[in-house]
């Protein structure tokens, strides 16, 4: 696996609490990969930045990992390095 969707990725992460939620958060504008608002569907690929509004304010995060199903927080921890303020 090389890629895989933002949507699918946010909810691996545990950042929103459904895959609904992270699509709603793309289609919204609260969420840009390497500073571009992104939809839905766009694939994202290690090491790229993400920064995301979600319910705990804002997490910028680079990929370390690909996931596309929800993992236990420590298991999810792992998808990437947390570089929020």
């Amino acid at each position: 696996m090389e890629s895989v969707r933002i949507d699918r990725w946010l909810c691996a992460t545990r950042l929103y609490k459904s895959r609904s939620l992270s699509q709603e958060a793309c289609t919204g504008g609260l969420v840009k990969v390497n500073g571009v608002s992104v939809r839905p569907s766009h694939p994202v690929r290690l090491g790229d930045e993400i920064r995301a509004e979600a319910p705990r304010g804002l997490v910028i995060w680079i990929l370390a990992g690909l996931a596309e199903k929800r993992l236990s927080a420590p298991e999810a921890q792992k998808l990437y390095e947390d570089r929020s303020p």
